[in-house]
């Protein structure tokens, strides 16, 4: 005769991110037929979560905002969690981008990088933030700035970012000058 068996538990899976859950088989004794008796009726498994979420930002409106008014940024998350995910976002003036910090947007984080805290709530898919843009006067054209993600954390573990900065434009509302000889 066998002297122990398998029993398989049906784990229905779904898009939550909420980590390990563990679960218990209590087997009657009493259930039992036959010579065999129960040693441990108790048995422990465990639901390994594989719902680890993927953070990206995007530019809300095309990025783009008229001088004076702010940029509106969206952190997104792909999958759901029941713990808020903490993501810091650095907005900076990128090797592609021409409008100058401090003069063009605010960025009182020192050295031209301006760090963000942005917190997606627990059961929410994102969350937003603006950057404030200056009226400086002077007639130079669109500029545009980066705001990239640098670190994301959640209390269930692992998640992944998307480290592509997405870009916020700042709409120059100054006539060109005239010249007249």
């Amino acid at each position: 005769g066998s002297t122990s068996a398998t029993i398989e538990v049906t784990v229905n899976g779904h898009d939550v991110y909420e980590g390990s859950e563990s679960y218990f088989v209590n087997l009657d004794p009493a259930s039992v037929t036959g010579p065999a008796t129960v040693a441990d009726g108790l048995g422990i498994g465990t639901i390994t979560d594989n719902d680890s979420p993927t953070i990206s930002i995007a530019a809300v409106e095309g990025g783009e905002a008229e001088e004076g008014t702010p940029v509106t940024f969206e952190v997104k998350t792909d999958t759901i969690s029941d713990q808020p995910t903490t993501v810091t976002v650095n907005v900076y003036t990128g090797d592609n981008d021409d409008a100058t910090a401090e003069v063009d947007y605010d960025a009182t984080g020192g050295e031209g990088v301006t760090t963000y805290t942005v917190v997606i709530p627990a059961g929410e898919t994102s969350a937003t933030f603006t950057v404030d843009t200056y009226e400086d006067g002077t007639y130079e054209g669109d500029e545009t700035f980066s705001a990239q993600i640098t670190e994301a954390t959640n209390p269930i573990g692992d998640v992944s970012f998307n480290d592509t900065p997405a870009t916020g434009t700042i709409i120059d509302d100054e006539a060109p000058g005239t010249l007249s000889i």
